[in-house]
């Protein structure tokens, strides 16, 4: 099932697309069969109009993918920030003899807060509300005797914790060059015009010529669009078709919650399952 999910979502994109290069298809045909307009130019005429579009979507994906190629090791960094956060606190928690258990849980409700902030649950001052509970707590153990240069490096790991968090967001809701997505869709709707107006020597170039142009063409304004926001999570799954994989945050959840069974196991908490929401 997960399998066959994974291959739609491949494929949707596609999906999406496919009904406008139809529909302008189905309005070429219209024009030439019901109106007898056959057109007024031939492709020759407008080969550059269509390649300078190439050159235009080119541009438009490099940028949008150098913040995408940043994102995929986002998820990756949260992760290997808790973790140290986790393991910092606790050898802190040996040291002046607080509750161990007690620091893994207030770890592990961080964790989930962001996992779910990921997945639209929770409001980024509901993160930032976390990351100060737990600013407070490292002052505890401050207080309790816990040593000032791993107390210095605990706070340094939230502080890069934060930055993370503040990242994401910002990839998320900020998009890239709107003024560049302006001149893509003007683009888009002057091929689309071109290709009515176009003459074509038979039917079969005529249908092969108009699909394939205008898929490519909303196909590659949607993939954009799409890697435009990585982290577009909702309702425990992928909105997007280029979402990236949250699976390193699964992972170690998994892990403090298995270390958290092995401690107290009628407290056992429920592991999360790569691509759906966390369970509590």
């Amino acid at each position: 099932m997960k399998i066959f999910s994974r291959n739609l979502l491949k494929w949707k994109l596609v999906y999406q697309s496919l009904p406008f290069a139809v529909g302008i298809l189905l309005i070429k045909i219209g024009l030439v069969y019901f109106f007898n307009i056959n057109g007024f130019f031939e492709i020759q005429e407008m080969r550059l109009v269509f390649t300078s579009g190439v050159f235009l979507i080119g541009f438009m994906l490099a940028g949008t993918l150098a913040d995408y190629k940043e994102s995929e090791r986002i998820p990756g960094e949260i992760a290997t920030a808790l973790e140290t956060i986790e393991e910092t606190s606790v050898a802190l928690a040996i040291k002046t003899n607080t509750s161990i258990k007690s620091v893994r849980w207030q770890v592990l409700e961080m964790s989930q807060m962001i996992y779910e902030w990921l997945y639209r649950k929770h409001s980024e001052q509901d993160v930032h509300q976390t990351l100060t509970e737990y600013n407070q707590t490292i002052h505890a153990l401050e207080a309790a005797g816990g040593a000032p240069p791993i107390i210095g490096r605990l706070l340094i790991r939230l502080g890069d914790l934060r930055q993370l968090v503040t990242r994401t967001n910002v990839i998320s809701k900020t998009g890239f060059l709107s003024t560049g997505y302006a001149l893509l869709e003007l683009l888009i709707v002057i091929v689309s015009v071109l290709l009515l107006l176009l003459h074509f020597q038979s039917t079969v170039s005529e249908i092969a010529i108009i699909l394939v142009i205008e898929l490519i063409y909303v196909y590659m304004y949607k993939l954009i669009v799409d890697i435009d926001d990585p982290f577009e999570y909702e309702e425990g799954k992928a909105q997007g078709a280029a979402e990236v994989t949250l699976f390193p945050i699964e992972n170690y959840i998994n892990r403090l919650n298995q270390r958290l069974e092995a401690e107290e196991p009628q407290r056992a908490r429920k592991t999360v399952s790569q691509g759906s929401g966390v369970g509590t």
